[in-house]
């Protein structure tokens, strides 16, 4: 849950102020304009819309598809790595004490 929170927080799906954070906890929009992620994200959109016009097409289905895939492929990523990133939280804590 926490994970899903944060990834759509990251990616612009839902706004910061529409969910509550733990005290001290910020996540900021990766794809806002200002951001790298944005900012490739912009690309890949260009890039899309020139191998359509040169296709001679709006939309190719393949490129939808590695999009789409490359979008499945971070989203599990990124839970992976909050999961990954739980567990040294804990492991450091039991090591502490």
């Amino acid at each position: 849950m926490q994970a899903e929170l944060i990834y759509q927080i990251l990616n612009g799906e839902i706004e910061k102020n529409e969910v509550l954070l733990p005290d001290g906890v910020e996540v900021a929009d990766e794809f806002s304009e200002d951001r790298e992620c944005g900012r490739l994200y912009e690309r890949v959109y260009k890039a899309k819309l020139r191998l359509g016009k040169r296709l001679g097409m709006d939309e190719d289905s393949d490129v939808e598809e590695i999009i789409n895939c490359m979008c499945s492929i971070s989203r599990i990523l990124a839970d992976k790595m909050f999961g990954y990133g739980m567990n040294f939280q804990m492991c450091s804590r039991k090591k502490d004490t």
